[in-house]
């Protein structure tokens, strides 16, 4: 792999911001108990018990979760500590000055993961693939002066980035050429380069001017769009966050209708300046395989609102829509906002290739059954264009993904329970020609970049044609929660069909099967989250090569991948 001189990141400007406007207010005058920044995303322990509360009818339920990260004292009228519930044992203390402003001390964050064979392993933010060990820290501060706020929280990622198989060396020619179709149209490097990975990031960062229900600022905390708890269609915690503007509702706007929740966001999406293996020596029919991408950082501009209708309480319906270019190629006024982006063409398999830019939406709902413990909730997404009704009604399956899902608690004594988690993802695509002309999900013929940020996929986890069902069962006591639970995830099916359909061998499925056990739990300041994973892999990278006078039916290359993650957050309070 080569790395190429990448873009800085944008944490100089924060550490600017810190200067300037942080210091200062550390002329301080009292001290009370107060939450009122946000929860990063991806800070399991916080985000699954604000959620249980609220399944178990403990926090307000006109909150619908699809956008985060959640600001509590607002979204969950959570006043002045974390749970409402725990008045006198709080996680957060605010320092008061000048009589209207506050300073908050964000926890610690240390997270660390450890792979042995090859890189498993999503939504984890700013980590990156990687084989042995790998860790994050993080340590800020939230700032709040009057309708002004200022969070500051950067993040450093150190990873021993251990070789590991990318793609069998043993492949067939044929099969290489065909595997750098895909990797000619998205910037998700296997590797990042060959040395150990150390990196600085602004993290969960932003300086926000708040009013009422709104508010409006700059940004690179990461976001979750969407009700899923795994995979997200259109934004997760899957890759870094990125510098964005952004116009949010801190909680529902009530109407005569119901109410509102929504984000419009405006922001730039980097490159990693990483390459695919073998980009030197892979020559196809004389020609090299390898198309260098040019290092230009794209625009991305997206929308998402959602509805609490106030005639079915805990029913919640939203909309979601991404549009990216490269920067310099917006050339008219809709190329800016995502609003006005609609059919360029009316060839509905050639699409994608047809434009300079990469548009999804999707449209999703979750709905909260109180008086059952329990949520149901799903998001359907398609890749492209806006079609019209007919076309859509037509070819439902044309570019489409989505994910489900469904949650139930059953309460237990002293305020413990059970609780059950099942979610299914579908990235993979049905129509032919889709996956004939390499059109899944996240790639792009004209944006060879794809939908990803510094080399992963902003949206769900899985990535372009992979299929997964996630099974889980869980015994919580208020913010501690012990767990089991089982995995089956098909790698990229897309390219296992691009691959291998004209030799009609269907023995390479590249299938991992997992179990393992997850566990969070308080001591008094420490908040500790961690999961165990053994990951079988099956057909390891689509591999399998038969001798002559083998059986059909023979092993492929399987290997077993032991993962574990410890992540702890100790709370300054």
């Amino acid at each position: 792999m080569i790395k190429r001189k990448g873009h800085r990141t944008s944490y100089n400007c924060l550490r600017n911001l810190f200067s300037y406007l942080v210091v200062p207010f550390f002329l301080l005058i009292s001290v009370t108990i107060g939450f009122a920044q946000t929860i990063p995303v991806g800070f399991t322990p916080l985000e699954e018990y604000i959620r249980r509360q609220q399944l178990l009818q403990k926090s307000d339920s006109n909150f619908s979760f699809h956008l985060r990260p959640v600001l509590p004292s607002e979204a969950l009228n959570w006043e002045s500590t974390f749970a409402e519930e725990s008045n006198s044992d709080p996680l957060f203390k605010t320092i008061e000055f000048a009589g209207r402003g506050k300073v908050v001390f964000m926890p610690v964050f240390m997270q660390q993961q450890y792979n042995s064979h090859h890189p498993v392993g999503t939504n984890d933010g700013s980590m990156i693939p990687n084989k042995g060990m790998q860790r994050k820290f993080s340590a800020g501060i939230y700032v709040d002066y009057g309708p002004l706020s200022l969070q500051l929280m950067p993040e450093h990622v150190w990873a021993q980035n251990l070789e590991f198989q990318e793609f069998d060396t043993r492949h067939y020619e044929v099969i290489w050429w065909r595997k750098y179709v895909w990797w000619n149209r998205i910037d998700a490097p296997v590797r990042f380069g060959q040395e150990v990975y150390s990196r600085l990031f602004a993290g969960q960062s932003s300086l926000r001017f708040n009013y009422k229900e709104f508010s409006t600022g700059i940004s690179t905390e990461n976001l979750w769009w969407g009700p899923s708890k795994r995979n997200a269609l259109l934004m997760s915690n899957n890759a870094p966050g990125f510098l964005h503007f952004t116009l949010n509702t801190r909680k529902p706007k009530q109407t005569a209708i119901g109410s509102f929740e929504g984000q419009f966001i405006a922001g730039r999406l980097n490159n990693s300046n990483f390459t695919p293996p073998d980009t030197a020596t892979r020559i196809f029919y004389l020609t090299n395989i390898y198309h260098a991408k040019e290092d230009r950082w794209r625009y991305i501009s997206g929308l998402t609102t959602t509805w609490q209708p106030k005639w079915v309480p805990g029913l919640f319906f939203g909309y979601a829509r991404t549009y990216q270019v490269y920067h310099d190629e917006r050339t008219r006024f809709k190329d800016w906002l995502p609003f006005f982006n609609d059919r360029d063409d009316l060839n509905l398999d050639f699409d994608l290739l047809s434009t300079s830019h990469q548009q999804m939406q999707s449209v999703f709902f979750r709905y909260l059954l109180t008086k059952s413990n329990a949520e149901i909730y799903a998001e359907y997404g398609t890749n492209g264009n806006t079609r019209p009704l007919r076309e859509f009604i037509e070819r439902p399956n044309l570019h489409r993904a989505f994910t489900a899902g469904v949650s139930k608690i059953y309460s237990l004594k002293k305020g413990s329970g059970i609780q059950f988690e099942f979610e299914t993802t579908q990235m993979g695509q049905v129509v032919r020609s889709v996956i004939r002309d390499a059109n899944s999900w996240y790639l792009h013929p004209h944006i060879r970049h794809g939908y990803t940020n510094m080399g992963q996929v902003i949206g769900a986890g899985v990535g372009p044609g992979g299929n997964v069902q996630y099974l889980a069962v869980n015994w919580f006591n208020g913010m501690n929660r012990i767990g089991v639970f089982a995995e089956r995830f098909v790698h990229n099916n897309d390219f296992f069909y691009f691959a291998y359909e004209d030799s009609t061998d269907w023995r390479r499925f590249w299938t991992d099967l997992s179990t393992g056990i997850l566990a969070d739990w308080r001591f008094g300041n420490l908040l500790l989250s961690s999961h165990f994973r053994i990951t079988r892999s099956w057909n390891y990278q689509w591999y399998l090569r038969q001798n002559p006078g083998d059986p059909y039916f023979i092993s492929g290359k399987n290997v077993t991948n032991l993962h574990a993650s410890v992540n702890l957050a100790y709370l300054l309070n």
